[in-house]
C-alpha cells in the first residue's frame, strides 16, 4: 500500500483506478491494459508537477517544508498459532510488543488482556457422558 502526501491527492485517485482496472483484468472480465498504461502516464507526469509545485512552494517559503506531515500506517499481523495443550503461539521474535500497564503484551492480543484481565487460554472440551 502507497501513502500518499496531501498535495498527492491527484495521483491518489488515478493509482486507485489502475488497481481497480487491474482487478477487473485479473478477474478476466476486460482487458484493459492499454487504459492502465495510459493511465500509468498521466500518474508520472502529475507526481512530477505535484513535486515541482511543492519544490517550488518550499523554496518560496521554506518554514513550510517543517509543517506537519500526516501519515497512518497499516500493520498486518500475523494470528496466533494454537498448540495442542491451548496455549497460544505469538510468532517467535515477534517485534509488536507494547506495554499495558506495566507488563509486556503482545499488540495482537491487547484486547484480550484490556478485556478480560489477561491472556485467555483454549482447553479441550471433555465429552459429557449421559447416565441412563
Amino acid at each position: 500500500m502507497q501513502i500518499f502526501l496531501d498535495f498527492e491527492k491527484p495521483v491518489a485517485e488515478l493509482e486507485a483506478k489502475i488497481e481497480e482496472l487491474r482487478h477487473l483484468t485479473d478477474a478476466g472480465e476486460l482487458d484493459v491494459a492499454a487504459e492502465v498504461a495510459a493511465l500509468q502516464g498521466r500518474v508520472d507526469k502529475i507526481l512530477r508537477q505535484a513535486w515541482k509545485n511543492r519544490t517550488k512552494d518550499v523554496l518560496q517559503h521554506p518554514g513550510r517544508l517543517f509543517d506537519d506531515i500526516y501519515i497512518q500506517s497499516i500493520g498486518i499481523i500475523q494470528a496466533p498459532d494454537l498448540l495442542p495443550d491451548g496455549r497460544a503461539d505469538m510468532c517467535d521474535s515477534c517485534p509488536d510488543i507494547t506495554i499495558y500497564d506495566g507488563k509486556f503484551v503482545n499488540s495482537c492480543r491487547m484486547d484480550e488482556y484490556r478485556l478480560f484481565g489477561g491472556f485467555v487460554s483454549m482447553l479441550e472440551k471433555k465429552e459429557e457422558t449421559i447416565a441412563q
